[in-house]
């Protein structure tokens, strides 16, 4: 029985000790499994120790370095600013009016047309609304030029109701325009009547940019009422104020100083431009006051002109010799604040593709004075105003 006891007790410690060597031999293989994997976890970790994943090396990927990552995102600079190129024109609405007002200027201060101005001018102006159609055309084209760029908003004033629905029906929800009617005053003081006018101030992005909000802000003086179509606008998720305007040629400086704090309280610290017909050259006291309570910018510009002015100034020049009465100005402008200019200079853009944008008076009034009868040449005279462009650069946010 003792034999049997000792045979039991030898054949339990040989069992006793394979089971722990065996646990010992497991406790080793899963250390050196642990041993590994925090070996492994450790070098993958270093690699990205001490170094930042900057937007300028994914943009550095958009441009080539994988070709399966492809970015829809506006244009962006090297230190990761978003650029944004703004056009802003005055296509000339086709009112009688206005159209009349215009080739007034053909035969001012000309002895010989004194007893005929009004009812040559009238001629010519009905001459040149049946060719609406004809110059609605051509801006079409332009705006189409300048939206292949993506990163392009165009900014339009004096857009009738025609015109209007043939804009919203090409450019849908990428267009915003004023929705309040514009009005003016006419007539003695003591015999004012009041003419409301069929003209639209109308933004149009192109694909990189969102129409966040759009809304008319009330602009108005003594004589008329033109609203100013303040749109917000996302670029790459960076909201930028925009006012389109079109101040009323008899505004004055507190005008523009009225019309500068309301614009500048909704546009606050933000990113901000104002484009539009202003009827005043950049040195006018006007346009000094309303950047000045802005605290905006604008840009010099080499060119010397984008319409006829109303206003005297030093700066307002005689285009043509023969039309010492005729007088223009660089009246269209771009002011911006809390942004930076790409560009040294202001652009007028007196021909796109093979169109000559400008209204050459002086062609008119010496066909006229010819005894000729006037035929608008095709593409050219598509407005009395010359379009400007300039690109802005935006901190990306």
């Amino acid at each position: 029985m003792s034999r049997c006891i000792k045979s039991l007790k030898k054949k339990n410690r040989n069992k006793s000790f394979f089971y722990k060597k065996r646990r010992t031999s497991v406790k080793k293989s899963r250390s050196l499994r642990q041993k590994k994997r925090r070996k492994s976890v450790k070098k993958s970790r270093s690699l990205f120790v001490g170094k930042k994943i900057r937007s300028t090396e994914i943009d550095g990927m958009e441009k080539g370095s994988d070709d399966s990552i492809k970015s829809s995102s506006p244009e962006k600079g090297s230190d990761d600013s978003i650029k944004l190129t703004i056009y802003s024109f005055n296509v000339l609405n086709p009112d009688i009016e206005t159209a009349y007002m215009t080739f007034k200027s053909v035969f001012k201060g000309d002895p010989k047309m004194v007893d005929s101005e009004a009812s040559e001018a009238k001629k010519l102006a009905h001459i040149d609304l049946k060719r609406f159609d004809e110059r609605m055309n051509m801006i079409l084209e332009i705006i189409d030029e300048w939206l292949v760029n993506s990163n392009a908003v165009v900014h339009l004033q004096e857009v009738c109701g025609k015109f209007l629905e043939v804009l919203k029906a090409k450019y849908g929800t990428s267009l915003a325009a004023t929705s309040v009617q514009d009005y003016v005053f006419f007539g003695n003081p003591r015999n004012r009547k009041q003419a409301f006018k069929d003209e639209h101030r109308v933004t149009i992005v192109g694909k990189s940019i969102k129409i966040i909000t759009a809304s008319d802000i009330e602009i108005t003086n003594n004589d008329a009422r033109k609203n100013c179509l303040h749109t917000i606008l996302s670029v790459n998720d960076q909201l930028i104020h925009s006012f389109n305007i079109h101040f009323h040629w008899r505004s004055e400086k507190e005008h523009y100083i009225s019309y500068g704090k309301i614009m500048k309280s909704i546009a606050c610290c933000k990113p901000f431009y104002i484009c539009g017909d202003f009827n005043k050259s950049i040195n006018h006291d006007a346009m000094i006051a309303i950047k000045k309570v802005m605290g905006c910018s604008a840009l010099p510009s080499s060119d010397s002109y984008t319409g006829s002015t109303t206003s005297s100034k030093d700066d307002d020049i005689v285009l043509y010799p023969e039309m010492p009465e005729y007088k223009v100005a660089f009246i269209d402008n771009i002011l911006f604040g809390n942004c930076d200019p790409v560009d040294s200079e202001l652009s007028a853009l007196y021909k796109v593709r093979d169109m000559e944008i400008f209204y050459n008076i002086n062609e008119i009034r010496t066909s006229i004075l010819g005894e000729k009868e006037f035929v608008f040449p095709e593409r050219r005279f598509v407005s009395d105003h010359v379009p400007v462009s300039l690109t802005l650069q935006f901190k990306n946010k």
